[in-house]
C-alpha cells in the first residue's frame, strides 16, 4: 500500500511584496491539495499453476489558478457581466486506475496471461486561466480508457520458443462541457447559455472568456472515441551462439471525433469593453471519422557469435493503410440547408523496408573491451490523427465558423435580427463569407506521391560506433559517437505566390 498527501499549508510562496504582485497579479498559483492512494495484492490461486495480481490507484490534485476568480454571475442566463467574487478559481484533477492480471501455467510447455486495465481521468475544469473564467472552461475528460490483453508463450524445446499476444483497446476523451462542478463552486453549465469573449474586457482590461466556453476562432466542445486491436506472434530459435527470430505484428481500428456546442448556443457574443460588437457562428454537431485498415510489420532478425565477433542483422517490412468511412453532415441550427455526404475515401497506402545491422568485437579476447558499431533505419509512427492521417479528410475542409457585426441598440444583450437571414437586417450586419459558410471549400491538395507507394514515409537513419571497457568488475566506461540523418521531409507550397 502506497499513499501520499499534501495541502496548501505544506507549501510556501514569495508572492507578497514580489515584482509580479507590484505589476498587478492579484493572486499567485498555489497548491490547494493533492493525494495518491495505491493498494495492490497478489499471490497464488493454485500452487505452481495460477497466480493473480490486482491493484487500484486514486490520485487527485487541486490547484489555485493565478489571477482568476469565480464569477458571481456564473450560470445566470440574464446576467452578461463578469463580476469577481474575490474567491480564487481552482483546477481540479482526479484519476482512477484498476488493473488485474492472471497467469496460468497450463502445462510445462504453455503459459497464458490475461490482463485487464481500466482507467478514468477528469480535469474538471481544465482550461481556467487569467483570461478564461471558471464557468467558461471545459472538462478535459478521459471517462474510459480500457485495454484487455491476452498473451501466450510456449518453449517447444530448449531451442524453440513460440509467442503470441493480442490487445483490445478502447478510449473516450474530449474537451467536454462542464458536468460535475468538481472545481469548487462551479455548477454544470446551464442549457442555452451564450458564451462571451470580451476583448478588451471591461473587468480585466485584457481578453476575457466567460459565461461558457468559446475561443476567438470558434472552438467547440469535443467527444472523441477510439478503438483498436493489436496482435502479434513470433518464433525464436536460440542456440546460444545463434539467435534467430521471425514474426509479425498488425493493428486495425477506428477513430471518430464529434464537435458540439450543446448545452450552449451554436453562436457566441464578442464584446469590447462590455459592449456587443459581433456574433460568431459555429456549425455543430459534426463528426470526423478515420479507419486504420492495417498497420502491419513483418520481420526477421538474426544474431551470430563467432570467435570474438558478434554479428546481428534484421530486416522489417512495414505497410500502413487508412481510409475515411462514409460520412455526412446534416443540417444544423445556423445552417439549415447544409447536407454534405461522402462515400468511403482511400487515404494512406504506404510500404517500407527498414534494415538493422550491428557488430561487436571483443578486442582482447578477455570479455573486457568491446568495439561496437550499428546502422539502423527507423520509420515515423502513423495513426488516426496527424497532418496526413486525417488532414485530407474532406469533412475537415468544411467552413464551420463565421461572424457578423452586431450593434445592440436597445442594450438588452439579445441580437434583434433573424439569425438565419445572412444579410444585414435589424441590429445585425451581413454575415461575413456567407457564400462559403457551411460548404466544403478546396483546401490543401495532397500529392499522391506523399500518400501512396514505397519508401514515402518520413524516416531517420542512425549510425553509432563505440568502445566499452570494464575498469573493475561491475564498473565500465563507454565512449560513443552517434550520427542521425533524416529523409522524406514534406513541404507545403502556397500556389498563390511565386517561389
Amino acid at each position: 500500500i502506497f499513499g501520499a498527501f499534501t495541502q496548501d499549508s505544506f507549501a510556501s510562496d514569495n508572492f507578497t511584496g514580489s515584482d509580479v504582485q507590484s505589476r498587478g497579479l492579484l493572486a499567485p498559483p498555489r497548491i490547494k491539495g493533492n493525494g495518491d492512494f495505491n493498494p495492490g495484492v497478489g499471490g497464488p490461486i493454485a500452487r505452481d499453476r495460477a497466480w493473480f495480481f490486482v491493484s487500484g490507484r486514486y490520485l487527485y490534485a487541486d490547484n489555485y489558478v493565478p489571477g482568476m476568480f469565480f464569477n458571481a454571475n456564473a450560470n445566470n442566463l440574464n446576467k452578461y457581466r463578469y463580476v469577481s467574487t474575490g474567491e480564487q478559481a481552482i483546477i481540479h484533477q482526479d484519476q482512477t486506475m484498476y488493473q488485474a492480471r492472471v497467469t496460468w501455467q497450463a502445462n510445462s510447455r504453455n503459459k497464458i496471461g490475461f490482463t485487464y486495465d481500466q482507467e478514468a481521468l477528469c480535469s474538471c475544469p481544465n482550461q481556467i486561466s487569467a483570461t478564461v473564467s471558471p464557468e467558461a472552461s471545459v472538462d478535459r475528460r478521459f471517462p474510459l480508457q480500457r485495454f484487455i490483453q491476452m498473451d501466450w508463450n510456449s518453449p517447444v524445446s530448449n531451442r524453440l520458443l513460440l509467442e503470441a499476444s493480442a490487445i483490445h483497446r478502447v478510449e473516450r476523451w474530449g474537451a467536454m462541457h462542464l458536468q460535475t462542478g468538481k472545481g469548487d463552486n462551479i455548477d454544470a453549465i446551464a442549457q442555452g447559455m451564450v458564451p462571451v469573449i470580451d476583448n478588451p474586457s471591461l473587468a480585466t482590461g485584457a481578453s476575457l472568456n466567460y459565461r461558457a466556453f468559446a475561443t476567438p476562432v470558434g472552438g467547440t466542445f469535443n467527444n472523441s472515441w477510439n478503438w483498436n486491436i493489436h496482435y502479434r506472434a513470433a518464433v525464436s530459435y536460440i542456440t546460444g551462439s545463434h539467435n534467430f527470430k521471425v514474426g509479425f505484428n498488425n493493428a486495425y481500428g477506428h477513430h471518430e471525433n464529434t464537435s458540439y456546442t450543446d448545452p450552449t448556443t451554436p453562436y457566441f457574443y464578442n464584446f469590447a469593453n462590455g459592449v456587443p460588437t459581433q456574433l460568431t457562428y459555429r456549425i455543430t454537431p459534426r463528426t470526423v471519422a478515420v479507419n486504420v485498415d492495417r498497420d502491419l510489420g513483418l520481420f526477421a532478425q538474426d544474431k551470430w557469435t563467432v570467435g570474438r565477433w558478434t554479428l546481428s542483422g534484421g530486416i522489417r517490412y512495414d505497410t500502413f493503410k487508412n481510409s475515411f468511412p462514409p460520412q455526412a453532415i446534416a443540417p444544423t441550427a445556423l445552417a439549415p440547408n447544409l447536407n454534405v455526404q461522402f462515400d468511403t475515401i482511400e487515404n494512406y497506402s504506404l510500404h517500407d523496408i527498414a534494415p538493422k545491422m550491428g557488430a561487436n568485437y571483443d578486442l582482447f579476447g578477455n570479455g573486457k573491451t568491446a568495439l561496437k558499431v550499428t546502422l539502423n533505419k527507423y520509420l515515423e509512427g502513423l495513426g488516426t490523427t496527424g497532418a496526413l492521417s486525417d488532414g485530407p479528410n474532406p469533412i475537415n475542409r468544411l467552413i464551420t465558423t463565421t461572424t457578423r457585426p452586431w450593434t445592440d441598440g436597445n442594450g438588452d444583450f439579445s441580437p434583434n435580427c433573424d439569425l438565419l437571414n445572412y444579410g444585414a437586417k435589424g441590429e445585425c450586419g451581413a454575415l461575413v463569407n456567407a457564400a462559403i459558410f457551411g460548404t466544403v471549400v478546396p483546401g490543401t491538395t495532397y500529392d499522391p506521391e506523399v500518400l501512396t507507394g514505397w519508401g514515402k514515409r518520413f524516416y531517420n537513419w542512425e549510425f553509432t560506433t563505440s568502445v566499452q571497457h570494464e575498469l573493475v568488475p561491475r564498473l565500465s566506461v563507454d565512449l560513443q559517437f552517434a550520427r542521425r540523418w533524416y529523409g522524406n521531409f514534406r513541404t507545403m507550397d502556397d500556389l498563390a505566390v511565386g517561389p
